[in-house]
C-alpha cells in the first residue's frame, strides 16, 4: 500500500499549536497513566501505593486527577469583558419632582 507522506505532513502543518486546555489534559493524563502503572506492584518494585495509600485502588487513583480537571482554570481563552460602546453617556433628564399644572383653555 502506497502512503503519501505529503499528504500527511499538509495536514499536520495545517493543525493548530496546542492549547492551554489542551495541555492541560495531556499532564493530567500522562500524570494518571504514570500512578497507575506504578500503583501496583513490578517485580522488586512495590508500587507507591503499598507506602502512602494501601487502600487506594484503581477508581480513586482516576477520581484524584480526573477532578482537578473541574478546579483548573481554562486559562487565556476566557471570555472577555465586553467593553462599554458608550463610556460617556449623557445623562437622561430627571422629571421634574413638582410639576406646574398646565391650565386647560
Amino acid at each position: 500500500m502506497e502512503v503519501d507522506r505529503d499528504l500527511f505532513l499538509r495536514r499536520r502543518a495545517a493543525l493548530p499549536k496546542f492549547s492551554y486546555e489542551e495541555q492541560v489534559v495531556l499532564l493530567f493524563a500522562l500524570v494518571l497513566i504514570t500512578l497507575w502503572f506504578t500503583a501496583s506492584p513490578i517485580n522488586a518494585f512495590p508500587g507507591w501505593t503499598a507506602h502512602t495509600a494501601p487502600r487506594m485502588d484503581i477508581g480513586s487513583i482516576g477520581m484524584m486527577c480526573t477532578l482537578p480537571l473541574f478546579i483548573v482554570p481554562c486559562g487565556c481563552t476566557l471570555p472577555q469583558a465586553r467593553p462599554n460602546p458608550n463610556p460617556n453617556p449623557t445623562p437622561k433628564p430627571k422629571p421634574d419632582p413638582n410639576p406646574t399644572p398646565t391650565p386647560n383653555p
